[in-house]
Order: structure tokens, then C-alpha cells, then sequence
């Protein structure tokens, strides 16, 4: 198993599920460091804090290598599934709810893409739907 700091037990198969998809060993690594660092509640989610890869390493990673997202974004689907059939085999069925979130993400300069003005904050505005069963929540 990856030397992560994870809590939990199903964040480390999950990890480790992910970090079969890349191929080549650097790209394992890149991807080890971007969650070790997006699952590590302590530290602020910048990629360039990463200490075990450069910032351009993780950008090749997000930018430039072509790798098999849509197998990670198999696994995390299937994940989330097994998560939501663990939380219902319980006696106590609570309620799914479906739930709106607007997020804005502040951005400065001129003439960016996609870049409006919305209750006062200039920057890119996110509609996100997601679903809440209990504890879970998945987007």
C-alpha cells in the first residue's frame, strides 16, 4: 500500500484503486502526492505545496499526460455505489435527499472565459447538485 495518510479504511482502497490506473510509475507518483494532499485535512489544497513531486510534475499530470481518466472516474463511481449499499443495509433507512449548492470561485483579470458577476463576486459560478443519504454525500 502507498505510504498516504488517510483516514479511513474505504479512503485507502479507494486510493489505492486509483493509483492503478496510471501507467507509468511517474504518473503514479504525481498522483500520489495530489491526494495526499487533496485527503489531508490539515494542509490548504494548493498543489504547489505538493513536497514529494515539482507543481510542473503534477501540471504534466492534469495537462499533459494522457492517461485513462474515464477509468478513474469508473472507479469512483463504483465507490461511491459501494458506499451507498453499505449505508442502506442498515435497519434505520434515512431519507435521500437532493441538494443545490452555488458556489463561486472569485477570479481576477480581464476578459476570462466564463467569468460573470453574481452577487457582487466576480468569478466563475458553480451549480452543484448532490445527492445526501445519512452521512454520505456524493456529488
Amino acid at each position: 500500500m502507498w505510504n498516504l495518510k488517510l483516514r479511513g479504511e474505504r479512503a485507502a482502497i479507494l486510493a489505492d484503486a486509483l493509483l492503478s490506473v496510471p501507467t507509468s510509475p511517474y504518473q503514479q507518483r504525481s498522483l500520489e502526492a495530489a491526494l495526499g494532499l487533496f485527503l489531508d485535512l490539515k494542509t490548504k489544497k494548493a498543489l504547489h505545496r505538493a513536497h514529494t513531486v515539482s507543481a510542473s510534475a503534477l501540471s504534466r499530470l492534469l495537462n499533459v499526460y494522457e492517461w485513462d481518466t474515464a477509468a478513474c472516474w469508473a472507479t469512483l463511481v463504483q465507490a461511491q455505489w459501494d458506499a451507498l449499499l453499505l449505508a442502506a443495509r442498515r435497519k434505520h433507512h434515512p431519507r435521500l435527499r437532493l441538494c443545490v449548492d452555488l458556489t463561486s470561485i472569485p477570479k481576477t483579470g480581464r476578459e476570462l472565459p466564463f467569468v460573470r458577476v453574481y452577487h457582487e463576486v466576480y468569478g466563475i459560478h458553480l451549480v452543484v447538485l448532490y445527492a445526501v443519504y445519512g452521512d454520505l454525500k456524493f456529488p
